[in-house]
């Protein structure tokens, strides 16, 4: 089924970033449906195990290989199910009013 939103989050070696901005997106999406994918640049470090243990539902992809940011993102968008798609930085923690504006636009 596809979602409102699919946000597509490029990762390497940003696991505590990363959970951050997983849980800022958990507690600040609530009204629609949306989907995370993680695209990660073969991380070296605990990344894909915290996330995957702390927000299973998220789409981790490991592409091998550091592909790059805009090969990465093109990876995600391409595995996304949304009407529309937020690329987020590994780093962002979201505001209250981020997401429900991007629904709105």
């Amino acid at each position: 089924m596809p979602h409102e939103l699919s946000i597509v989050i490029v990762s390497y070696n940003c696991a505590e970033h990363l959970l951050k901005c997983l849980q800022s997106i958990h507690r600040q999406v609530t009204d629609f449906s949306y989907e995370i994918i993680i695209v990660d640049n073969s991380s070296t470090d605990h990344s894909e195990v915290a996330v995957k243990t702390d927000f299973p539902k998220v789409n981790w992809m490991s592409s091998g290989y550091n592909a790059g940011f805009a090969r990465a993102n093109n990876t995600g968008i391409r595995a996304s199910t949304g009407r529309l798609i937020l690329i987020l930085n590994p780093d962002t923690e979201m505001p209250w009013f981020s997401a429900k504006v991007c629904i709105l636009l």
